[in-house]
């Protein structure tokens, strides 16, 4: 299973719309995003997820909440994630409002990995929900 299609079915039952976007399928955000770019070689962005990140912040992003998390393979070496923690300098840069530290995965998305992601998405359905 996909890192974004695992991510769209834990938040299904949140009470509000939040967004996964893999980069070569991605709209542009109207509610929070969780961006899930893959990387390649020395952990760099694929052209449809540099595309993304550059169309999505070609405009401030006025407070967006985000959360970046992907999937790398650490075979490459210690950059194998560096696509996923440029994006989310970027996200921040251009103004939007970081929900959780991003999160690099190492290559499968396992019983394990799920486990992991758990913590961070109960705490950012909190800080959601929490929301005026």
């Amino acid at each position: 299973m996909e890192l974004a299609d695992y991510l769209q079915e834990q938040v299904a039952s949140w009470p509000l719309a939040v967004m996964t976007a893999e980069a070569a399928v991605a709209e542009l955000p109207t509610g929070p995003l969780f961006f899930c770019p893959a990387t390649y070689g020395a952990g760099e962005l694929t052209g449809d997820g540099d595309l993304f990140l550059t169309d999505l912040t070609s405009s401030p992003l006025n407070g967006q909440p985000f959360w970046v998390v992907g999937i790398g393979d650490q075979c490459y070496g210690d950059d194998f994630g560096a696509a996923i923690l440029h994006a989310d300098q970027v996200l921040r840069a251009a103004g939007g409002n970081q929900l959780a530290a991003p999160m690099i995965i190492d290559y499968e998305l396992d019983d394990l990995t799920k486990d992991t992601l758990k913590k961070p998405l109960a705490q950012i359905k909190e800080t959601l929900l929490d929301k005026p």
